[in-house]
């Protein structure tokens, strides 16, 4: 099933403008000059928030990539798929220098021929996925659903490295989770250890932002009620108590049923101000 799903996606699901895309995807170093233009405007325009995105998502990716990804390469020691084929597509951007030019060049696409003897192998996991998935969860962590459009950058590059040859689809599939689970870890980890001890290290700092990671939560209202019923009261609604001549009574209503009476300043004797959930 693997080679099955590898042989579509590299063979017969082509074309053109996928090798275009596919190839410029796949092909990170690529990118690097634009990265490193984004990060510093971020660092230095931006504010607590988007420097502790910066700073969090360089440390997981160092642990994802260095640590993670590159232990279990040696560990499994999977030969990729153009070590193991003959005729695999390998789809690239040409050899230019500096690498960013190549995205304006046209694609090389050569067909792999099958290694012998021992290959030194490094398809599990494929670190363009571990590190792409997990920039996308740290966005989405620090700016919510909104930064969600990440993970489809993230699934393009994935299934870049099957496109072209660099790895097996299982390889990708597994990485996927791999790469939620270790990500996930690093963040709780982050978010507890500024929370401990981000007080020692940059006590402004962390006076103003005890948390790393944003609470989304709605903070509560001033002001309980979102909407208030004026009406006119009955001559009857006015009799006995706990009404008084003295003023109005507010009649209020809570989400748990519990019903409060208080006196309050009266605009006359037949004004009732009633303030319940609409």
């Amino acid at each position: 099933m693997d080679e099955k799903l590898l042989f579509l996606i590299n063979r017969e699901w082509t074309c053109p403008l996928l090798d275009k895309t596919m190839a410029a995807a796949s092909s990170l170093d690529a990118w690097l000059p634009l990265l490193v233009v984004l990060i510093l405007l971020v660092l230095w325009r931006g504010g607590f928030r988007a420097r502790a995105f910066v700073a969090t998502l360089a440390i997981v990716v160092a642990v994802n990539d260095g640590v993670v990804s590159n232990f279990l390469k040696h560990k499994v020691d999977r030969p990729r798929p153009n070590q193991a084929y003959n005729d695999v597509r390998m789809v690239d951007l040409a050899k230019m220098r500096p690498r960013c030019a190549a995205l304006f060049a046209p694609v090389q696409v050569r067909m792999s021929e099958a290694e012998m003897g021992d290959v030194e192998g490094r398809s599990f996991p494929s670190g363009h996925t571990i590190n792409t998935m997990s920039a996308a969860l740290v966005a989405v962590a620090f700016y919510g659903a909104r930064a969600a459009w990440g993970f489809v950058l993230a699934g393009v590059v994935a299934y870049s490295r099957i496109y072209t040859g660099s790895h097996w689809p299982s390889d990708v599939l597994t990485t996927i989770p791999l790469a939620f689970g270790s990500t996930l870890l690093l963040l709780a980890l982050a978010h507890w250890l500024w929370h401990k001890q981000g007080g020692r290290l940059l006590p402004r700092v962390h006076a103003n932002h005890p948390l790393l990671l944003p609470d989304e939560s709605p903070a509560p209202s001033r002001f309980p009620f979102p909407r208030c019923a004026h009406r006119p009261a009955a001559r009857d609604d006015l009799a006995g108590p706990p009404f008084s001549r003295r003023g109005v009574l507010l009649h209020v209503e809570r989400a748990d049923g519990l019903e409060l009476f208080q006196q309050g300043p009266g605009r006359g004797r037949g004004d009732v101000v009633e303030h319940a959930f609409m």
